[in-house]
């Protein structure tokens, strides 16, 4: 899709432009929504939260650019993730796709699209149950070359995960981590000095910034919150890949290429794209 803005052409990778045609319409002066095709969507695009018709019509384009088989939802999970993301699908965004399909006696199963190398732990609890209520009525199936953090947190709650053969193929990263960032003695060096002025009463307002070195009680608090978010997303792969997993060594944070994950129980099966949506076709039918 190619639009003119302040007389700039700018150009949106196809795997994009569903959500940011929905996100253009929710951010736009009104007069933008007289260039809607259907009229129908025009109330649909005018909330900021993605309604059940937008959802229908973002699926219904996702499922025709990557696929010919229209029974079955592609869903792209691409580049990295996070709850609320600006110009591709956020988690919250494809949480509430997935919950429209899954009503939408048309899909039969989905497919997720993957390829990212992770992303926000923030909104993976809330996409993964959303695959979980998908898979109870009609089977999940990801493609995928990438399925790193994030992405393999949300793939591990579907019924298999079809992984290309490649030399760059990579699945796992079961891990979390927080990353902090100090420039204190770089600003010192370039003679700045930064002074925290609290509130009284409100001491321990943003602790974690990049100014001031962490405190160990500070430290301590994201380690321990570093720490459950592991723990959550351990648990959700378990439960997604019951009787699968083959070593607990896989929840160390490593990653791996497609046949050593096949063999440790993070994968299923090589194959492309097609093959995914044949295997789910398969699954609607068993």
């Amino acid at each position: 899709m190619t639009e003119i803005f302040h007389e700039q052409i700018w150009n949106v990778a196809e795997s994009h432009i569903g959500i940011a045609w929905h996100k253009l319409q929710t951010m736009s002066a009104p007069s933008f929504f007289e260039t809607l095709p259907d009229p129908k969507l025009l109330e649909a695009f005018k909330t900021k939260l993605i309604s059940t018709e937008s959802a229908r019509y973002i699926n219904n384009y996702y499922t025709n650019l990557y696929s010919l088989s229209s029974d079955i939802l592609v869903l792209p999970i691409v580049g990295e993730m996070s709850r609320y993301s600006y110009w591709s699908l956020g988690m919250e965004e494809m949480a509430k796709l997935l919950d429209v399909a899954r009503a939408d006696e048309k899909y039969k199963g989905a497919v997720l699209k993957i390829s990212t190398p992770g992303g926000t732990a923030d909104g993976c609890s809330l996409l993964a149950d959303a695959v979980t209520n998908f898979r109870k009525s009609k089977p999940v199936v990801t493609s995928t070359n990438r399925c790193l953090s994030a992405g393999y947190f949300i793939a591990s709650q579907g019924d298999e995960i079809v992984v290309e053969d490649s030399a760059m193929s990579s699945i796992g990263s079961i891990s979390s981590l927080f990353i902090y960032e100090n420039y204190s003695r770089q600003l010192q060096m370039q003679g700045v000095d930064v002074e925290m002025i609290r509130a009284q009463g409100g001491e321990n307002k943003a602790k974690i910034n990049p100014y001031e070195p962490l405190t160990e009680e500070t430290r301590g608090y994201l380690q321990a919150q570093t720490n459950a978010a592991r723990k959550e997303f351990v648990g959700y792969v378990k439960r997604g890949r019951v009787g699968k997993i083959k070593n607990e060594d896989v929840f160390s944070g490593n990653v791996y290429g497609a046949k050593d994950a096949i063999t440790l129980g993070l994968a299923d099966r090589i194959g492309d794209f097609n093959s995914a949506i044949k295997r789910c076709q398969q699954l609607a039918h068993a």
